[in-house]
């Protein structure tokens, strides 16, 4: 859910704890998204493509601990844009781990990723 607030705003933002660690030894907090465009064959409503894209999301976020949504393309049955974001402090862990859930994404049968935009902040 952070994640997604931070990716609605487009902006970073510290929070504070009363022991925060991470800031008093100099690390920074980094946030990383992918919108991924899908085209899934063979669906002929709208019902169908919620029972591929919630198995999609369900199975992303419990693979890969990420936030997961259905960013775009709500009303069309066999296109979608699915948005990944990821937060940690390391940013080549967050290349990793967006590039793996591509890679998941393009590994199943039930759809193909026509385009893939990432950005780590």
């Amino acid at each position: 859910m952070f994640a997604r607030l931070l990716l609605r705003d487009f902006r970073l933002v510290k929070i504070y704890t009363d022991v925060d660690l991470a800031f008093k030894v100099g690390r920074t907090m980094a946030v990383g998204y992918s919108e991924v465009s899908l085209h899934i064959p063979g669906i002929l409503s709208l019902k169908e493509k919620r029972r591929v894209i919630k198995s999609l999301t369900e199975r992303l976020r419990g693979k890969f601990n990420l936030s997961v949504a259905e960013v775009a393309g709500h009303d069309l049955w066999q296109a979608a844009v699915i948005g990944l974001a990821v937060v940690s402090n390391d940013r080549t862990h967050i290349r990793r781990v967006l590039a793996a859930a591509v890679r998941q994404m393009e590994g199943t049968g039930d759809v193909e990723v026509t385009e893939v935009t990432t950005e780590v902040y």
